[in-house]
């Protein structure tokens, strides 16, 4: 079983750690797996059919996670290739093909690759696809959030076509319109290799049709053109595409126009009819968007993200009844969002970021106005990403399909509509001004990230935030102006599954919860600048719990990797405590007001605690305790701590307790990685 594969279509771009991830990992014996065939439009009984276009299957997965997808090929063999496309969205993911008798993957070739959206393709020719079982691996790779949306398209071509004569004609026209003269040393592989190769073909499965992610026809009628990141020239939008009528889908992204316009790529396609895909990303595109080009196809994805285009976002393109994917990122556009979803929209992702997530810089002032309200309207809109514009008001209602919701750095003012659905996994809203209390969580059981940082939202934590249960893993309220009862219900008691809790900068009250300490996930909490009171017992008596992972249970170098995966300092030769192993305490200031009856709590302190030396944290405390009432001015009766309590001010290390320099905790806000904006 091997795959066609071309230069400029590259695992080069690719950094060499994921191509050897890529080539060493396979799926792990309780890999999540989806049956293909089993999918509408996707087979025929328990195997794929012919000459299939429009199987497509769309699933979520961590954006560290590995899910399998699987077909099968029927004894008889295959009268067709396959041509698998895997496009992940919130994060970063590869693929590979494994069937029942070999134990070499075949590793999908990446057409574009970024922390937002990555795209692969891997293809198979009908007589190397023998009869049985394929898995298709996907491997998340990080990203820009902690849940990403697969979608993998299988097609099924037609495996003896040849290029069409008119066909080939259009394509040679390319080829002299946006190839630098024959002999220039800046000319690109698709120029000097690969069009050379494919358009003077010997054989069929040397053509055009049988290469790269290029899909023909019976007749040999392209149906998709795939030229994505080929460095391709072109003197404008070639016309000659629109002698293509059977063409479906065109992916021309990362090559140049020389600033062709909207409006020429509207009048070219006017000769198509049939196109559905239209991927032009970053082509130095220019001028307005046109209705035309939604008017006169029935586009199902489009990205025109990264062009210098003018005016505002017409109601024609969320109005659009067909379209499912929107990649419209680092635009210029300006003006209001329309607010022009039909009833019957099928509109899945929209990915619109205003800002670049490393250097900050803006397209431009972005989009304002409010979230248009008629999202509501897209039963099966699973994403949206619009950070980094000027819009105002609240998170209107959200649609019962909604798996992502990314708006931070706006200016949103307005409250959260409730109830949050019940399939969001992630909720990133930080860095607005929105107000009024939390939404209502009793139906989001699937919840994993919330973020709702830096904004102005008050009263008390709702019961109803215990309903994600142990999918919750990161909860970051920091920087409001809550307050309540910390412990407000059980809601400490139903979350056992939090890595990161960021509580801080608010106007929380009450005793620390010991649950947060036994928790054997959590890897940061932050509670500091709240109003909270009492002593530390109960919680102590939780941190020193046993671990459910020690290095003794699962071998030192399995835990010291673990460790590293997880961002620890601490050396694997302390027995760890639930918090401690994983680097927990980065801030957790003036538990008690600022006084020598108050609490203090530094790393070296819960490395104290995380080790189950209580008795020496207590000997280490009195006797700081003591030196500093002797360096006072104004000399301070010591304290001696009550057995189980901790009443001293501690600024340094316990005696008696093992120090590591590799101990330290950072005390710095964890953040997840940002997306990329070339989307």
């Amino acid at each position: 079983m091997a795959a066609q594969s071309h230069a400029w279509c590259c695992l080069a771009r690719i950094p060499l750690i994921l191509y050897l991830l890529a080539i060493t990992a396979h799926a792990q014996p309780n890999t999540p797996a989806v049956e293909i065939s089993g999918q509408p439009g996707c087979g025929m009984g328990d195997y794929l059919k012919p000459n299939m276009q429009d199987c497509a299957v769309d699933e979520i997965m961590g954006s560290n996670g590995t899910l399998a997808f699987t077909f099968s090929v029927d004894s008889s063999g295959a009268n067709y290739s396959v041509l698998l496309t895997l496009r992940s969205v919130g994060g970063s993911a590869i693929m590979r093909l494994l069937d029942s008798g070999s134990s070499t993957p075949l590793i999908g070739q990446v057409v574009y690759f970024n922390d937002a959206v990555t795209e692969s393709f891997l293809r198979v020719p009908a007589s190397q696809l023998t009869p049985g079982q394929y898995t298709v691996v996907v491997q998340g790779l990080g990203g820009a959030t902690q849940k990403m949306l697969l979608y993998l398209r299988v097609q099924t071509p037609p495996p003896n076509v040849r290029l069409a004569a008119a066909d080939k004609a259009v394509i040679q026209t390319i080829q002299k319109e946006c190839c630098p003269a024959a002999g220039n040393p800046n000319a690109p592989a698709v120029c000097t290799s690969f069009l050379p190769s494919v358009l003077n073909a010997k054989s069929v499965d040397d053509d055009l049709c049988h290469q790269a992610a290029f899909v023909c026809d019976e007749d040999g009628h392209l149906t998709k053109i795939d030229f994505s990141n080929a460095g391709l020239q072109c003197k404008s939008f070639p016309a000659a595409i629109g002698k293509l009528p059977q063409l479906e889908t065109l992916m021309m992204r990362y090559n140049s126009f020389g600033g062709a316009t909207m409006d020429d790529v509207a009048s070219v396609l006017s000769d198509s009819p049939a196109i559905r895909r239209l991927m032009l990303g970053a082509t130095n595109l220019t001028g307005t968007v046109p209705c035309s080009l939604f008017d006169d196809h029935e586009l199902r994805t489009v990205m025109i993200s990264v062009n210098k285009l003018e005016g505002s976002l017409p109601e024609c393109v969320l109005a659009s009844p067909t379209l499912e994917e929107l990649y419209m990122s680092m635009l210029t556009l300006t003006g209001p969002l329309p607010d022009t979803l039909p009833t019957d929209s099928n509109l899945r992702v929209w990915y619109a970021i205003n800002s670049d997530p490393v250097t900050g810089e803006t397209a431009g002032p972005g989009f304002e106005g409010e979230i248009p309200p008629s999202i509501g309207n897209a039963a099966g809109l699973a994403f949206i990403e619009l950070s980094g514009h000027q819009l105002t008001g609240g998170v209107p209602v959200l649609p019962e399909g909604m798996r992502m919701f990314e708006a931070q750095g706006n200016n949103l003012d307005g409250g959260i509509a409730s109830p949050l659905p019940a399939g969001l996994v992630y909720f990133d809203v930080e860095n607005n001004s929105l107000t009024g209390p939390l939404p209502d969580f009793t139906q989001a059981a699937d919840l994993v990230l919330l973020d709702v940082s830096g904004n102005q939202l008050t009263q008390a934590l709702p019961e109803s935030l215990g309903a994600a249960g142990y999918n919750l893993q990161y909860f970051d309220l920091s920087g409001n102006r809550l307050s309540g009862n910390i412990n407000a219900g059980d809601v400490w008691d139903r979350l056992p599954g939090l890595r990161y809790c960021m509580l801080n900068d608010n106007g929380f009250e009450g005793t620390v919860p010991a649950s947060l300490a036994a928790y054997t996930n959590l890897v940061y909490l932050n509670l500091a600048n709240n109003s909270l009171s009492g002593d530390l017992q109960a919680f102590a008596e939780a941190i020193t719990s046993a671990p459910k992972v020690s290095p003794q249970k699962a071998g030192r170098k399995l835990f010291s990797k673990q460790l590293q995966q997880q961002g620890s300092h601490i050396s694997a030769h302390s027995t760890p405590s639930p918090l401690l192993a994983r680097k927990l305490f980065g801030s957790y200031e003036t538990y008690t007001p600022a006084t020598l009856a108050g609490w203090h709590l530094n790393p070296q302190n819960i490395l104290a605690l995380g080790s189950g030396n209580i008795a020496a944290a207590r000997r280490g405390l009195q006797q700081q305790q003591a030196t500093a009432a002797q360096q006072s001015e104004s000399p301070v009766q010591a304290e001696v701590p009550a057995a189980g309590r901790g009443t001293a001010s501690v600024a340094g290390p316990p005696p008696d307790t093992q120090q590591d320099p590799a101990a330290e905790v950072q005390t710095q806000k964890p953040t997840l990685p940002s997306p990329a904006t070339q989307s």
